[in-house]
């Protein structure tokens, strides 16, 4: 069904989120997910008409979007065609490329819950992900609030579960960047969408490559 739609930039990019409603995964440690289609275009020719996959933690709204493999469909770029017949196609496409790329991400997702991490393993990764703080005093406190609030996130009872796994890191930088990260000039949500349209999550990318054996 049809969650939810809005507009980036003026309207020069529209959007629209589906719910796959048949879809809802329970992994290991009580880690429910929804799965949505992101189906956007633009008026500007800035995207395509295409759809981006995602998956939605039940309890605490986590997005969450990653490439396991070069076979990965984490866009599905949709034709233009006059051809009604055509749309039902992709439609169906999009659909089948969707619950494959799910799939993937459960079999990922349940690695990670199973990999035990400590918490001073948990700090190390946080560190990693935040860089050397600047000389000055304001970059100091910067980074010993971000510190703080990704902590703040591993804590919170919604990552009970998971805590000291990998999962459970790789969540905790993921709510951070997604919610309480600066974002100047922008709503909360509207970050988020800007997030998914993308696939632009640069913490928790890093995040997920210091968790994962090379």
């Amino acid at each position: 069904h049809i969650e939810s739609a809005g507009a980036l930039h003026h309207g020069k990019v529209v959007w629209m989120c589906v719910a796959l409603d048949d879809e809802v995964s329970h992994l290991s440690g009580g880690d429910d997910h929804y799965r949505y289609m992101l189906v956007y275009t633009s008026h500007d020719g800035s995207k395509p008409f295409a759809i981006r996959f995602t998956n939605v933690r039940v309890v605490c709204q986590n997005t969450f979007s990653m490439a396991i493999g070069k076979g990965s469909t984490l866009l599905h770029k949709v034709r233009h065609t006059r051809n009604a017949l055509d749309y039902v196609r992709e439609a169906h496409e999009s659909v089948k490329a969707a619950v494959q790329t799910f799939d993937l991400w459960d079999l990922e997702i349940e690695r990670l819950i199973n990999t035990p991490q400590t918490r001073s393993e948990f700090y190390s990764v946080v560190k990693s992900v935040l860089g050397e703080p600047s000389d000055s005093k304001a970059g100091m406190t910067r980074w010993d609030n971000a510190f703080d609030a990704i902590v703040t996130e591993y804590n919170r009872d919604f990552n009970s579960g998971v805590k000291d796994t990998a999962w459970g890191t790789v969540m905790a930088v993921n709510g951070y960047e997604l919610w309480e990260q600066g974002s100047r000039g922008q709503t909360k949500a509207d970050k988020q969408m800007r997030h998914l349209l993308v696939g632009w999550y640069p913490m928790t990318e890093k995040a997920l490559a210091l968790v994962t054996p090379s």
